[in-house]
């Protein structure tokens, strides 16, 4: 059997779609990902793909004005000064954390225009915030633990990347 250059060129497109779907999405492509991804290195104990996903701090020094305490950008310096002890405690403890459930009852989307306030802070740019209520089961030293929390994520630019927000 041949195939046509055009037949050709079609299979070649369905094996690439189809390798594409297997890679999966980034793990900044939308707060479903940014959630599998803190999930996944939480649960790996994988300091860099937690880093990853986080939002850079020049990013929010520019969305948001948070006077002289600049609190969300104090936030995630804090985070970053103690995310290698975090999951150290976490790995020898046996920590394990697997996804529920994601977007749960309250889960929204909200566009920020400057002037808005979000957690304290005067937004200075549009921006997008999204707040999932996600459902977790945690395993820590032998003992389960389901529990439910609201995620907060952050997107910059109207196509731009999310991050994880809860800071």
């Amino acid at each position: 059997m041949t195939l046509s250059p055009r037949g050709g060129a079609h299979a070649s497109w369905i094996l690439l779609s189809a390798l594409g779907a297997c890679a999966g999405e980034p793990p900044t492509a939308s707060p479903r990902a940014v959630t599998e991804a803190v999930v996944a290195a939480l649960d790996e104990g994988d300091v860099a793909r937690f880093l990853e996903v986080l939002p850079p701090e020049e990013a929010l020094g520019e969305a948001f004005d948070c006077g002289r305490a600049d609190t969300l950008r104090a936030a995630l310096r804090r985070r970053l000064d103690e995310v290698r002890a975090e999951f150290e405690a976490r790995r020898q403890a046996n920590f394990r954390m697997r996804l529920v459930a994601f977007d749960g009852e309250g889960s929204a989307t909200i566009d920020l225009a400057t002037g808005d306030v979000f957690q304290g802070c005067t937004v200075r740019k549009p921006l997008t915030v999204h707040r999932s209520r996600v459902s977790l089961s945690r395993q820590r030293a032998g003992r389960v633990e389901d529990t439910a929390e609201t995620w907060v994520f952050l997107r910059f630019a109207p196509r731009g990347p999310w991050y994880y927000g809860k800071l």
